[in-house]
């Protein structure tokens, strides 16, 4: 049959996902476009190993007859140099200049990538067998697909519902997770149509947000759209605004469920929250700023604020076993004692009252 590009057979895809496939029988007859590599870019923060172990799992999960590049960046040069790593030597080794957040990561791997289509990929997940390989065969089978995203399942083999796949956020959705009024009242129609609660995640969908850290695009499309925002820090609001320009571009999102990724340690992003949380927040403010009003954006910064103390007053003032039950009641994915090793931030921001760098 030659390299790529026959018509091939390719395995059943579970499930009835109507994407515009013809089905014969248990098999979708398709042609394959000749991708003949992939660059998977795993920007990595406080743990070396564990971004290396990780590429090495990428590597394996790379289809055979597709070159694989790995890249892994260093977020922030200050934390701890890279160690000696033998398994490493075939990766290319990349570093931030300086702490600039995510967003800057992500672009510098794509700087040095030279894959068709990029993975971006984050520690504290781990690909399921056969779930990077799927990813690549969507965006071969599909060549109007901008990008393609899997599901992160949590320990407990859950997908993470809220953190998967989302609506473009609306001002009243974003005060609401300040606020906790998602956490509070998590029926509220606002935070449900935003955080998609009533998706099933099983089902192969378009989707205007996929999550960033188990995303598949194309190389030349985020080149061409002027690569991630790096006036943000924190890895969320840039996927925000990438999706939206591919989707504007003609070149929709998806999400394809059975591209699984599970959990295995503590996230990426949360690990950076604990020591740049103000970040996040001026990230969120300029946000709001650069897709709202103005007025809209003053209000924003005192509801952050506002929503400072409600965190201090959880993480200060109620008791160990209440503070818990209500992680628990409210489906929390963070644990106590992560809420704890944020405390300080909570207080430094409330204190402050600044939200610029």
């Amino acid at each position: 049959m030659g390299r790529l590009g026959k018509i091939a057979v390719l395995f059943p895809f579970p499930g009835d996902y109507n994407h515009r496939i013809r089905k014969w029988e248990d098999c979708f007859v398709v042609r394959l476009n000749p991708i003949i590599s992939v660059s998977v870019i795993i920007p990595y923060y406080d743990d070396f190993s564990e971004a290396v172990r990780l590429a090495n799992l990428a590597r394996e999960g790379v289809p055979a007859d597709i070159s694989c590049e790995l890249i892994l960046v260093q977020v922030d040069p200050a934390m701890a140099p890279p160690s000696p790593v033998t398994s490493a030597s075939s990766f290319k080794i990349l570093c931030c200049p300086n702490y600039s957040g995510l967003p800057s990561a992500k672009n510098i791997g794509v700087a040095a990538s030279t894959g068709e289509l990029i993975l971006f990929l984050f520690p504290g997940l781990t690909p399921e067998k056969g779930s990077i390989e799927r990813l690549v065969r969507q965006l071969q089978i599909h060549p109007e697909w901008g990008a393609v995203a899997g599901r992160w399942n949590n320990e407990r083999g859950e997908a993470e519902k809220g953190y998967n796949v989302r609506m473009a956020p609306t001002f009243l959705s974003l005060v609401f997770d300040v606020l906790f009024i998602n956490k509070i009242f998590p029926a509220n129609g606002i935070t449900r149509r935003y955080k998609m609660h009533d998706f099933d995640h099983c089902s192969l969908i378009e989707v205007m947000h996929a999550n960033d850290c188990t995303f598949m695009t194309r190389r030349s499309l985020v080149l061409d759209l002027g690569k991630f925002n790096e006036t943000y820090r924190f890895s969320w609001f840039d996927q925000v605004e990438m999706c939206a320009s591919l989707s504007k571009a003609g070149r929709p999102v998806y999400f394809d469920p059975d591209a699984v990724f599970t959990l295995v340690g503590q996230p990426l992003v949360n690990r950076i929250l604990v020591q740049h949380y103000r970040d996040y927040h001026a990230d969120l403010t300029m946000y709001v700023g650069r897709h709202y009003r103005s007025w809209q954006r003053r209000v924003f910064t005192a509801i952050v604020f506002l929503g400072m103390a409600i965190r201090l007053l959880f993480s200060r003032f109620l008791p160990r076993t209440i503070r818990i039950w209500l992680l628990r009641r409210y489906r929390s994915y963070v644990s106590d004692d992560y809420i704890q090793s944020m405390s300080g931030s909570y207080e430094d921001l409330f204190n402050n009252r600044r939200l610029t760098r």
